[in-house]
């Protein structure tokens, strides 16, 4: 028997509203989603992903591209801007390596022989004479000795290079209190010795001639720093930089003047920048309109106490440094 298709009638049904009396939100038309949607969304998300990381690969590239552009055009530059080494450089280093250092102890050992020597002759083994003779080092060595008493000790100080020199450095103590460096260098043939001319803190004239008055010309071991004493001769601040210079073996002070932009004031100028007091070797000149303790400094012979073959200032004389004077 052929069923029947059965039609349900729904105009009597109540609607949502009047079952609950609350009103309900409607949702628009439904339709039913696509199977091949999921697939078409995840092709494209590929797309997607492929196009980011082509741009990202192409970031990448440009970076590395500036990056080797950068690193060429550095090396470059380095090579055009390179110095060649100067003479003084490698002088030091061919000295560094052809004349072995002596080793503490030894240095202590040639110290000892120094201050033990009775006699000129037996001094001028030991030690570097530039502008004394034996004889006038050995009368200025027995003077000090009288004048610091007994040694309490003898102690390396290390090593340093001063004005194209290699030094070692003693230390002497004396009872006293006082005490002095002794510098050692090497002569030509390799020996070390004592500058004994440093160690005196030798100045060609005596320091009563220094301080008194007339003409005077002389070579001094001082420290110097910048000063404001301008008086006499020297009294315009425009033309002149001051330095008050001392010595550890006198109480007077006396001032050297430097002229501006000269090499003298370049070379202090330089030394100041490291240290102050500046330890150095001048060439001082008065003359006999001079007040007694004014000399005008012609020359910065060395910096510290030990003179080699090369004036020190001679360096800045075609120097552009920009040096104000000491003030």
């Amino acid at each position: 028997m052929k069923q029947k298709n059965v039609h349900r009638g729904v105009s009597n049904m109540p609607t949502p509203e009047q079952r609950t009396n609350t009103p309900v939100l409607g949702v628009g038309k439904v339709s039913r989603i696509h199977r091949t949607y999921s697939r078409e969304r995840k092709q494209r998300s590929r797309q997607e992903k492929g196009v980011m990381f082509r741009e990202y690969l192409k970031y990448a590239f440009l970076l590395i591209a500036v990056v080797l552009v950068a690193g060429v055009t550095w090396i470059l530059y380095q090579q055009i801007n390179r110095k060649p080494e100067t003479a003084a450089v490698t002088n030091l280093t061919e000295d560094t390596f052809d004349v072995p250092h002596p080793s503490a102890s030894e240095c202590i050992r040639l110290v000892t022989a120094f201050l033990k020597a009775g006699s000129p002759s037996e001094l001028a083994g030991i030690v570097r004479l530039k502008r004394l003779d034996a004889e006038q080092a050995y009368a200025e060595f027995i003077e000090i000795r009288k004048q610091s008493g007994e040694v309490e000790r003898i102690d390396w100080a290390g090593a340093e290079e001063a004005n194209g020199l290699s030094l070692e450095m003693v230390m002497v103590t004396y009872k006293t209190g006082k005490y002095r460096i002794a510098f050692l260098t090497h002569d030509e043939q390799g020996n070390w010795k004592v500058d004994v001319e440093s160690f005196l803190g030798h100045n060609t004239r005596p320091w009563d001639q220094i301080i008194g008055k007339g003409s005077c010309k002389a070579l001094v071991r001082v420290l110097a720093t910048p000063d404001s004493y301008y008086n006499g001769l020297f009294r315009n601040e425009q033309e002149w930089g001051c330095l008050a210079l001392t010595s550890p073996d006198h109480p007077e002070r006396i001032y050297g003047y430097l002229k501006p932009q000269s090499p003298a004031i370049l070379a202090v100028t330089e030394m100041l920048r490291t240290k102050n007091p500046a330890v150095m070797i001048v060439e001082i000149s008065r003359d006999a309109g001079m007040d007694p303790l004014q000399y005008e400094i012609k020359k910065i012979i060395a910096q510290g106490w030990v003179e080699s073959d090369v004036e020190f200032s001679s360096r800045f004389i075609r120097g552009s440094l920009e040096s104000p004077s000491p003030q």
